[in-house]
């Protein structure tokens, strides 16, 4: 077993000698494991250990049980232990997502205060095969079957992940070492578990006895697939996409490209815009790829339109109201309402503060809003000033005006109302400047 580690160590360069390693424990076998195989390498490789327990306090007296377990054979190791708790039900929310997170926030901080290079954890390749599997029936796309990763950019690896947990529980027996069984894995409340106890099996022993080292293989392949297209992706996107306003914008030019390429090109660009594709599967893609010109789709956190020369890819816009008090700034909307000491320059459009007497409201544009801006002979509605501007349909649905009132005083790119503008005379001129679409 530890040779079969180290040969994974070296093919996904893990670290290297004289690492600075932490090693998530929680008790269980495989955890257990890979502590003792790191434990016995580290003379050799130099490395420097610390043990890592979470105790979720998720199933009571046991989890306490369980981190007492973990700080005693850190003790027989000769081991530093960061033993931490948390309680994530406390949070609400899905109890699973919520210990993860919970897991990471404990590695970010055990990697910053002890200056470790790496987290390791005892994923196997059991593990491995279960996770493919349940991502494969969820409709898991190429990226989600590569399931769990060697090495991630926070630093996690995995060095028992070609390693069978047949292999863990015959090395453990071998040397005589103890460890914790969490009870809540037997029971069939979780997916998870109902793959592990009867899915797998049933497969293995009707269809593939070595179903799971297939599964596996399939991450592996995956893993290298969505690398390779990885790059592809980052060079389309440099291409044909631009950051615009609350968003990117792709332009017609990846309709040239493969539907892999596209499919792809959304989905890193939805990425982007949201910041995680947490929620987001095939089919959310699907239909980003596919919107009809001149339409729009929401997606989970983001929407997506589309003309017939690009699409647009970005947060929805707010739908709010926001009171201001000029000075202020308002990040949703990318305006800012300054009083600057030196009164009224060129830049931005300027609004006489005198004529002002009510609170100032911004939002964005609805339909049905119109004003006679300066230097129009009437009223115009503001839908007929975008359309004859040529704005197009993504940026209207965030485009700031200010209103007071009920009566706008100022609208993007169109500046003050007429009677409302100051000039370099007024004694009180309160500056509208933007930083959202170059206006």
């Amino acid at each position: 077993m530890r040779t079969k580690a180290v040969e994974t160590i070296l093919r996904y360069n893990m670290f290297g000698r004289e690492a600075r390693l932490g090693v998530a424990v929680s008790g269980g076998p495989d955890s257990v494991a890979l502590l003792r195989v790191l434990h016995e390498l580290a003379p050799e490789w130099n490395l420097r250990l610390w043990v890592l327990h979470l105790n979720h306090r998720i199933r009571g007296a046991e989890s306490d049980e369980d981190a007492a377990f973990t700080a005693q054979l850190a003790r027989e190791l000769g081991l530093p232990a960061v033993i931490a708790a948390d309680d994530p039900g406390a949070r609400g929310g899905n109890l699973e997502q919520e210990s993860r997170r919970a897991r990471a926030r404990f590695f970010a901080a055990a990697r910053v205060e002890h200056g470790l290079d790496r987290i390791a954890t005892g994923h196997t390749r059991s593990d491995q095969a279960e996770t493919v599997l349940f991502r494969f029936l969820r409709g898991a796309s190429t990226t989600g079957l590569a399931a769990i990763l060697p090495v991630t950019v926070e630093g996690i690896v995995r060095p028992l992940l070609e390693t069978g947990r047949e292999d863990v529980l015959a090395h453990l027996a071998a040397l005589g070492q103890s460890y914790r069984e969490d009870s809540s894995n037997a029971g069939r409340t979780f997916r998870r578990n109902r793959i592990r106890h009867d899915l797998l099996p049933q497969l293995a022993r009707e269809w593939n006895p070595a179903i799971v080292p297939v599964l596996a293989n399939i991450a592996r392949i995956a893993q290298d697939e969505d690398q390779y297209w990885g790059g592809v992706t980052a060079a389309c996107l440099a291409r044909c996409g631009s950051v615009h306003g609350r968003g990117m914008l792709l332009d017609k030019s990846l309709r040239a490209e493969p539907p892999a390429v596209v499919r792809r090109v959304f989905r890193e660009a939805v990425r982007r815009v949201r910041g995680s594709l947490a929620g987001i599967d095939f089919h959310h893609i699907d239909r980003a790829v596919n919107v009809e010109y001149g339409g729009r789709v929401s997606l989970p956190g983001v929407e997506v339109w589309a003309s017939p020369e690009e699409a647009f890819v970005g947060r929805p816009a707010p739908r709010g109201e926001f009171r201001v008090d000029p000075p202020c700034e308002v990040p949703e909307l990318g305006v800012r309402l300054g009083l600057p000491d030196r009164g009224y320059t060129k830049e931005g459009h300027w609004l006489d503060g005198g004529k002002l007497g009510a609170p100032l409201t911004l939002r964005a544009w609805r339909p049905g809003d119109a004003y006679q801006p300066v230097g129009y002979g009437r009223v115009r509605k503001l839908k007929d000033l975008l359309q004859s501007s040529r704005v197009p349909s993504w940026d209207r649905a965030a485009w700031p005006i200010i209103h007071m009132d009920g009566r706008i005083v100022w609208a993007m790119r169109f500046g003050p109302a007429a009677g409302l503008e100051a000039d370099p005379g007024t004694p009180r001129a309160v500056g509208v400047f933007v930083n959202l679409m170059g206006e």
